[in-house]
């Protein structure tokens, strides 16, 4: 099954294949894709619906970091899910990942997963509510995982 991580053959697109529980970010097979991704300052970040309505904050963190706070669940990955995530991303658009608490991923670990992948050692954008923002900051300088916002 860790195949399928690499490169997923297209006959397995539209089958169920359950997650698969990796034990560390590095044991996740690199890509193998026939796909082309472009830089990563050339992607265009979306924001997802509800913050389209509300707002939000976007701030530059280490994707890494992030995932490392989760613990196990972080590296639960659908195959299917990884896939289609790659594929948006070589496609040059991916909606933002969106924390919740401080240094905790609601909506987006396929896509931070991917990113800090595909792009090693890049902040990756995500967007916080205005009502976490501050807190986030604090924990992210404190834990050195966010860019220090320049006023």
């Amino acid at each position: 099954m860790k195949q399928l991580f690499s490169r997923l053959p297209e006959e397995f697109l539209h089958t169920h294949l359950g997650k698969f529980r990796f034990g560390s970010f590095n044991d996740i097979p690199k890509d193998d894709e026939p796909f082309v991704y472009p830089k990563f300052s050339d992607i265009r970040f979306i924001l997802p619906p509800v913050f389209a309505q509300e707002g939000g904050c976007i701030i530059f963190a280490d994707g890494l970091k992030i995932l490392e706070s989760m613990g196990d669940e972080a590296f639960n990955i659908d195959p299917i899910r990884w896939h289609k995530v790659k594929s948006y991303i070589a496609n040059g658009m991916v909606e933002y990942p969106e924390m919740t608490s401080p240094f905790r991923i609601m909506d987006g670990r396929h896509r931070t997963l991917a990113l800090t992948q595909l792009y090693p050692g890049i902040k990756i954008p995500v967007i916080v509510p205005h009502s976490l923002h501050s807190e986030v900051i604090e924990t992210g300088i404190f834990n050195k995982a966010i860019v220090e916002p320049m006023l």
